[in-house]
């Protein structure tokens, strides 16, 4: 009895401190580190979770990382998430596996999505030097049996720096009696490549929306410049939302062709930018799950530059005064102007767009949208209404658009009342009281593609047009092409008709013939065309008609790094005349001066530091370095990448370049210096001998004193040393002891090549003397 009494206490004692014990793990707070499973899947993840008080407790920076949904008023005041509060969700702690399970409603889960475009951030900042660009454009021409000779010159002159550039523009002429040297644009321009934004300070063009008139003026644009990243898509790209309970593969066909292939987990889905051309289509969405079960989905869409991508911007404003006389008076500005373009994305679907503009009692404002009708096409409608002289005007533009393979089709209708007016009005008449333009592309592909037209105007002086346009064209392959054309003057009975062809006869060369019949005569004409390569060489071209008049001319064109020549000739009713022009650029850089063909968009300064060493862009040999190591590599692309690299093997084996391909993306107008310079690694060759006179085996080991890195014994003991500095020591770890060898200053190398020092002896110290 007393042993079973005391057996019956321990029992007591130890339920107690059991269940007091339980009650202290109920209590405490344990921080877990657990698999994520959701709906029976394992989605690969760990979440960090706390157990307080039995509940499972996530931050909710967690729960967006595993792809659970929630609301800000579900974060407890401590700043976690109780899964045991969250709706259409069940969260269960595994403890012997450490793992999170989760069950839930797709409501509950964030999509997963699948981008086809790359983020933002992966552009490239623009930079730009320092310098000053003159470009020229000059012809002379000489006409006999008294005719006029002249000549001409048009200059474009820009100074940039690594904020901006200041750019202007002149030409002139002289002979026939007349002599005038005109300026046309002084313009400062300042881009912002993150903001996507443009300033231009001095002469301007306005913006504005296809159904108004832009302006010239003196003054200040501020607007957005989608041309600063170029790789970026301002047109909505189509895209598809599904969801699926299992691991399911995805494929995306457009037009018959693969675009996507991937996997995705149980749960929403997303696929974001498919990437489509300009127009109207449908792609295929194919889901196959892990049971082999498949579903296609079509995802109809139409997508075209008319529109933005939903939340994008594109505004332009401007305030100056209007400038009169352009190309005829250098400084000639009138009233101040103001301008203001707005275009919005709203939808994938829908764009809205406004416009105002004021100056000289002239006020107008007006506004409407581009909506698109996936997969058939778009339609356009906007309404404005003026004030100018004290009567108003209206004016209605509407258009649709329609781009599905074999078939596109647009057309566009504007009307103006009697009084409708704009600042475009004020130097000259006001737009026209009705345009219709209509058309219609149908491509028959290996059978040539026909096009039909219609342009209708009746503008404020009486005048009504009417033209009706026809037109056929074949591509036979290898450059072979010919084609129709038909145009009819309904309102004076004119009418036209060409047939062309042009056959390529092989080295870029092609022959042409054409007879054309106008209302007057028919005539036939012949050439022969070979156009000068960008890059340099040769182009020439002749040509001969018949008909109404006798006519034969020929020029030609010669281009090379530092500009660009072109002569020619011609004679028509027995008079003569002969023409002969130069083109260019002057560019001047880092205290360099170079000529060019062409300045174009951008350019780049390259430093070889090593004369005749090969430059490449994209791989494709462009120019070479001069006497003074550097080089002028024009017609980069502005803000877009550019590769540029060397060829390691043009420089001194003494020398390496640390990187010799290098990404440019230079700003607009401007030159940019790259830098593929050699560092002289100041190597040599020795020839190392063991005391026996044999050489170490090769791959053995070699520590020099002073350095971490360890060299390594080629064939015939033969050891490369950079960064060389004497005197040297270093030693070789044989089979069972170290040797050590020193070197000595060299001989001045007179070549390029890499100097051979005299042979050393790698000799065994007492020092050494035991095994490495």
């Amino acid at each position: 009895m007393r042993l079973a009494g005391i057996a019956l206490a321990l029992i007591f004692i130890l339920v107690g401190v059991e269940t007091a014990y339980g009650a202290q793990l109920a209590s405490a707070t344990r921080h877990l580190l657990l698999e994520v499973w959701i709906n029976g899947h394992d989605r690969k993840l760990v979440a960090e979770a706390t157990e307080q008080n039995g509940k499972l407790l996530i931050a909710p920076s967690e729960l967006t990382e595993i792809g659970i949904r929630y609301r800000a008023r579900e974060v407890g005041a401590d700043g976690l998430v109780d899964l045991s509060n969250l709706p259409r969700l069940t969260a269960t702690l595994d403890e012997a596996n450490q793992i999170l399970r989760i069950e839930t409603a797709n409501v509950r889960l964030v999509p997963q999505i699948v981008d086809m475009q790359p983020p933002r951030a992966a552009f490239h900042r623009a930079s730009a030097g320092t310098g000053l660009i003159l470009d020229y454009d000059s012809v002379a021409t000489a006409v006999d049996r008294g005719g006029a000779s002249s000549t001409g010159l048009s200059l474009q002159t820009t100074g940039f720096t690594p904020w901006g550039t200041l750019t202007g523009t002149a030409f002139g002429t002289a002979g026939g009696g007349q002599n005038q040297f005109t300026r046309l644009d002084t313009t400062l321009e300042i881009d912002d490549q993150d903001s996507l934004r443009q300033w231009l300070v001095g002469d301007v063009v306005s913006g504005g929306l296809i159904w108004s008139r832009p302006v010239r003026f003196a003054g200040l644009h501020v607007g957005t410049d989608f041309s600063l990243e170029p790789n970026l898509v301002t047109q909505p790209l189509p895209q598809f939302f599904g969801q699926t309970t299992v691991p399911t593969s995805v494929d995306v066909f457009i037009d018959a062709a693969k675009v996507l292939e991937t996997l995705v987990q149980p749960g929403p889905f997303a696929i974001r930018n498919l990437p489509v051309v300009t127009g109207g289509g449908t792609a295929d969405v194919v889901m196959r799950d892990e049971l082999g079960r498949e579903f296609t989905q079509s995802v109809p869409y139409y997508t075209a530059p008319q529109l933005l991508t939903p939340g994008l911007f594109d505004y332009s404003f401007d305030f100056g005064a209007l400038r009169r006389g352009y190309g005829v008076r250098s400084f000639d500005y009138a009233n101040a102007v103001g301008e203001a373009t707005v275009r919005y994305g709203l939808s994938d679907i829908l764009t809205l767009e406004s416009h105002i503009e004021a100056s000289q009692g002239v006020w107008l404002g007006g506004g409407g949208g581009v909506l698109a009708i996936p997969p058939y096409g778009l339609i356009e409608a906007s309404l404005a209404r003026s004030y100018a002289n004290g009567n108003n005007g209206s004016l209605l533009y509407t258009a649709m658009q329609s781009e599905t393979h074999p078939i596109s089709l647009f057309a566009s209708y504007t009307q103006t009342s009697e009084y409708y007016a704009d600042v475009g009005s004020i130097d000259a008449l006001a737009p026209a009281r009705q345009r219709l333009q209509a058309g219609m592309g149908i491509s028959m592909d290996a059978y040539g593609s026909l096009a039909f037209s219609w342009i209708e105007v009746r503008d404020r002086a009486s005048g009504h047009t009417q033209l009706a346009t026809a037109s056929y064209s074949l591509s036979l392959g290898g450059g072979l092409y010919l084609g129709v054309t038909g145009v009819d003057d309904v309102q004076s009975g004119n009418h036209s008709a060409e047939a062309f062809i042009s056959i390529p006869l092989g080295g870029g060369t092609y022959l042409g013939g054409s007879v054309s019949r106008q209302p007057s005569a028919t005539t036939t004409m012949a050439s022969l065309t070979h156009p000068a390569n960008p890059d340099g060489g040769w182009g020439y071209g002749a040509q001969v008609s018949a008909g109404n008049a006798e006519t034969a001319e020929a020029d030609a064109t010669w281009v090379e790094d530092h500009g660009r020549l072109d002569a020619g000739v011609a004679t028509a009713r027995g008079q003569t005349a002969a023409r002969l022009g130069a083109s260019g650029a002057l560019i001047l850089m880092d205290g360099s001066l170079y000529a060019s063909h062409t300045s174009n968009d951008a350019f780049a300064l390259v430093q070889t530091g090593t004369p005749g060493v090969e430059i490449y862009r994209e791989n494709r040999p462009i120019a070479r370095s001069g006497p003074d190591g550097e080089a002028l590599v024009p017609d980069l692309n502005a803000y877009e990448e550019n590769r540029l690299s060397v060829e390691p093997r043009d420089y001194p084996m003494s020398v390496v370049v640390t990187d010799p391909d290098r990404i440019v993306v230079p700003r607009r107008h401007s030159g940019v210096a790259v830098d593929f310079s050699p560092t002289d690694v100041h190597a040599a060759l020795v020839t190392v001998r063991l005391e026996d006179g044999s050489f170490p085996m090769a791959g053995t080991e070699v520590r020099i004193d002073g350095r971490k890195q360890s060299l390594v014994i080629g064939h015939g003991g033969q050891l490369f040393i950079e960064n060389l500095t004497v005197p040297l020591s270093a030693r070789i770890a044989l089979e069972t002891h170290w040797c050590r060898f020193k070197i000595v200053p060299p001989t001045q190398s007179e070549t390029d090549e890499i100097p051979r020092l005299p042979p050393v002896t790698c000799r065994v110290e007492a020092d050494d003397d035991h095994a490495p």
